[in-house]
């Protein structure tokens, strides 16, 4: 067991857990790479034989991601593989020599004009400043961030607690996670905004409140994905809904779209391999690749027609299939008609039905019963297809 102390290197660790994750035998050269799951399963492994003690996996893979944040291992995705390569600072933490510096600058976010009197959370006051000082920082805050709130004031005051006695390395990016908070809120009880508007922020609030999210807020960088996830949604409002949402519910100083903007590039250079995960988190990685334009608003009217008559066609086909071959076509996807036409279909039968519906029968010799017959045919043939035809769009707007 290593007897030195790792925690006045890398703070809010646990000794043994960092202890017993530097002497992994596959991380013994420069060259070497490991897996994030491998190393996962052999430090737990380890650990619970050198301890007789079990430790939580979300414990490791917060210990590999403050690790990674120190720039102690660098990761590589391919796919949704992680593998880990150890740097210099590695071996330095594993022999208890002290870690070379990042060279980080650290983020400056210039938008306001008077930082003291515009800034998003307060300094904290030092325990000389007089009380007229005190009572004059006292009406600064309340004349800047005071603003009416909703239901999510009690969270939001947690917030703006926190933040007074914030002092991380990037303290300048994370004071504006409580006002982003607020816009977040602000935009979800906008009556102008559309449901998609709303699923993406829905989806951005319940990321900053989960408790196991990528980046444990314990770490030093523990807000930063919690303000990622929140500018990647305004940027997709800005993009795709509507700019005035964050116009007009931004109360406080300064460009939100220049603001955003900024923020964005730079919470991204910290948590940049893990976007993806923390997108994945909430499902917002494989929902904005979903083809959604058309039910917020933003398609072109020709465009938004043509989809509307690919739905009925869609489910007019579906119905045909149910009709022919006693077959219910739940969900009536493009892909699983065409499956399932190209395996039992029979395209002589669809095909006779429709030139069957398609016939001038007044032109057939003149038969009552049989004329009678085909009337009676080709309106049972028309009410079924309307039936089918509002059961779809019924079926739609549920969904909806």
């Amino acid at each position: 067991m290593m007897e030195e102390n790792y925690s006045n290197q890398i703070i809010d660790v646990d000794p043994e857990l960092l202890s017993t994750l530097l002497q992994n035998p596959h991380l013994s050269q420069p060259t070497d790479e490991i897996g994030e799951t491998a190393l996962i399963k052999w430090v737990e492994c380890e650990y619970k034989s050198r301890t007789g003690s079990t430790i939580k996996k979300q414990e490791i893979h917060g210990l590999i991601t403050k690790l990674m944040l120190e720039q102690v291992l660098v990761g590589k995705r391919y796919g949704q593989k992680l593998l880990l390569k150890p740097t210099h600072n590695y071996y330095l933490l594993r022999d208890g020599q002290p870690m070379i510096q990042r060279n980080r600058a650290k983020t400056q976010v210039s938008l306001f004009e008077d930082d003291r009197e515009c800034s998003l959370i307060w300094k904290t006051a030092s325990s000389e400043v007089n009380e007229a000082e005190k009572d004059r920082t006292d009406v600064d805050e309340r004349s800047i961030l005071s603003q009416p709130i909703s239901n999510h004031e009690i969270l939001y005051n947690h917030l703006l607690e926190y933040m007074r006695h914030y002092n991380g390395q990037d303290k300048d990016l994370v004071k504006y996670f409580p006002a982003f908070f607020s816009l977040a809120c602000n935009i979800l009880n906008d009556k102008y905004a559309d449901w998609h508007t709303k699923i993406l922020i829905s989806s951005a609030l319940g990321y900053c409140v989960l408790g196991d999210d990528v980046i444990s807020d314990d770490t030093e960088f523990g807000y930063l994905d919690d303000l990622y996830i929140l500018c990647y949604v305004f940027r997709e409002i800005e993009r795709h809904a509507s700019p005035a949402l964050l116009d007009d519910n931004w109360k406080y100083p300064g460009n939100i779209h220049e603001l955003v903007a900024e923020i964005y590039q730079d919470t991204y250079i910290v948590v940049q391999d893990y976007a993806c995960e923390i997108l994945h988190k909430v499902g917002l990685r494989k929902f904005n690749q979903l083809d959604l334009e058309e039910y917020a608003g933003t398609y072109p009217q020709k465009v938004a027609k043509l989809a509307q008559e690919k739905r009925e066609l869609m489910a007019l086909t579906a119905h045909l299939i149910k009709i022919i071959y006693r077959t219910n076509m739940d969900g009536r996807s493009l892909k699983k008609i065409k499956d399932f036409l190209m395996q039992y279909g029979d395209y002589t039968e669809i095909a006779r039905l429709i030139e069957l519906s398609s016939r001038d029968y007044k032109t057939e010799p003149s038969d009552t019963s049989n004329s009678n017959s085909m009337e009676s045919f080709e309106e049972e043939l028309e009410r079924e297809l309307q039936q089918a035809h509002l059961k779809a769009l019924l079926k739609d707007q549920d969904m909806e």
